[in-house]
């Protein structure tokens, strides 16, 4: 309060203004900082700093509404460490960076002689989710966010051209598969639909460079073995087996 009073008392209306908007901006970046845990991480020889808050909540599975949903958090260059941020690559792109690719001679579709995925079950890394709802402008109106668990996709370009694996900022013509009692694998989600693309950014992955996306992780008490499938243009690529957790009910009906 006195700090308060002597602003107001001994500066100028614009310096006011300017201090002011500073306390905000330092009230704001502390709150983001001892909010936010960044982690940092280890396996083999690839190191992760992930902007998101570790826990222990876990995505709830409900077969009639599970879409594939694998958002991506880098696409560049391999290098030993890779910096994910808190939210997911933005989903629109600039047009000059658009044109560049839409210029290129390099083109092909993913197959098992180009692409290659991954999912590292050794990291434990997080996913922000925002809730809320969007208002009759389009304005998004955040209520709470939830942090998630989440496991690396990665998935490298091994060949000298170059591709793309979706739109926006969520791998496309991906979903999870498990692998039953009876010796099948069945998918558990639907590969996910855009509505809309206008403006979208296309995911390309050039020649030698990596994408990370996370995979969000379901709730469960049963173990089983689980892959991902990507299909595109009659070409398949699966992902290595990881172990993770079903719950009991999805695993009873999927191997009835």
């Amino acid at each position: 309060m006195k700090l308060s009073l002597i602003i107001h008392s001994e500066l100028s209306p614009p310096t006011i203004y300017l201090a002011s908007f500073l306390l905000c901006l330092v009230s704001g970046l502390l709150f983001y900082f001892t909010s936010t845990q960044v982690t940092i991480q280890q396996s083999n020889n690839q190191t992760l700093i992930d902007s998101t808050n570790q826990t222990n909540h876990l995505f709830t599975y409900t077969s009639a509404k599970a879409m594939a949903y694998y958002p991506v958090f880098y696409i560049g260059i391999r290098s030993d460490t890779l910096n994910l941020p808190h939210n997911p690559v933005s989903g629109f792109a600039s047009w000059n960076e658009q044109s560049k690719y839409e210029k290129s001679s390099y083109w092909s579709f993913a197959d098992t002689t180009k692409m290659q995925i991954k999912v590292d079950t050794r990291f434990d890394l997080g996913y922000k989710k925002y809730f809320g709802e969007y208002t009759e402008n389009g304005v998004f109106i955040t209520d709470s966010i939830c942090d998630y668990k989440a496991f690396p996709i990665f998935i490298y370009n091994a060949s000298d051209s170059i591709f793309s694996v979706g739109i926006r900022n969520a791998v496309g013509n991906l979903v999870r598969e498990i692998y039953t009692l009876s010796g099948q694998w069945v998918p558990l989600e639907k590969p996910i639909d855009y509505f809309c693309a206008t403006y979208s950014r296309d995911l390309v992955i050039e020649p030698n460079n990596i994408l990370v996306a996370k995979l969000l992780r379901y709730e469960g008490e049963v173990k089983a073995l689980f892959r991902l499938k990507y299909m595109y243009h009659q070409s398949i690529v699966y992902s290595n087996t990881f172990e993770d957790y079903v719950d009991s009910i999805t695993w009873k009906q999927i191997n009835q």
